[in-house]
């Protein structure tokens, strides 16, 4: 969302020349105005492109009428958001066989969005639009207490208890930093080759894509591949009816860990 990751960055603690300086050459403006200086409910704030999927027109530069949150204006920033309420999405993936090919049709394809958490969860978003995945009021399915109990000033700031856009939508998978028995949701953690797999923690989930065949083995056809770079695992996402997901199954272990 471009916030500091800590202290809980509600807004202010960046000097005033990230929204008035101009830059000498080029004339544009700092990076975030006055009006986003709002931390990390910029994820939340429709005002701003921050902490969201978008959906632009690649000629204009603007939002499509489909569009869930169109309001009339392709280059407004609202115009242009296609899901809201994310932290850090690395990496997105497509889900074939989803979508149109056709702008107008306002149906691409599904997207598979891997959300980096802050302190305890890390978790794996579907977006098929207009959806919010509640970032900061929500780290996956825990409350971020800090951000809930913020009370803006302003009474123009988005905050926790301002309306949400879009309706909040759960992950379709998220795992602990700590506790390996707590990804939910539960009975999701599915055995590879008959060894049981009854669980796994990361803390830094690293989006990958869909497998369409080649030289792995049949049983991958059709699976995501997904990596935590922290803990340095590959596993495989399986789903069913392209869209739901039916179970994880571990492929590799410390291919990449930082510890």
């Amino acid at each position: 969302a471009g916030a500091h990751s800590a202290p809980h960055d509600v807004g202010g603690p960046d000097p005033p020349g990230s929204y008035d300086f101009i830059h000498p050459v080029t004339g544009l403006r700092g990076p975030v105005p006055k009006v986003q200086d709002c931390g990390a409910f910029r994820a939340a704030d429709p005002r701003s492109l921050a902490g969201k999927l978008l959906r632009i027109d690649p000629e204009t530069g603007g939002g499509y009428p489909s569009n869930p949150f169109w309001n009339g204006n392709p280059f407004s920033n609202t115009s242009r958001l296609w899901a809201v309420g994310l932290r850090n999405p690395f990496r997105i993936a497509l889900v074939p066989g989803t979508g149109s090919l056709f702008p107008a049709d306002g149906q691409p394809n599904v997207i598979v969005a891997a959300d980096v958490g802050l302190y305890d969860w890390e978790e794996l978003d579907l977006a098929r639009g207009g959806e919010n995945f509640c970032w900061p009021c929500l780290e996956a399915n825990a409350l971020m207490s800090t951000f809930v109990g913020f009370q803006p000033l302003d009474p123009n700031a988005v905050s926790c208890h301002t309306p949400p856009i879009g309706p909040p939508t759960k992950p379709i998978l998220a795992w602990h930093h700590l506790d390996p028995l707590a990804v939910t949701p539960p009975g999701l953690c599915l055995p590879e080759n008959g060894v049981p797999f009854t669980g796994f923690t990361g803390n830094c989930v690293i989006g990958g894509d869909f497998y369409p065949g080649g030289s792995y083995p049949p049983q991958y056809l059709g699976r995501m591949f997904l990596g935590d770079f922290g803990e340095g695992w590959i596993h495989t996402l399986e789903f069913v009816g392209q869209q739901k997901l039916l179970g994880v199954r571990p492929i590799a272990s410390g291919v990449w860990a930082l510890s």
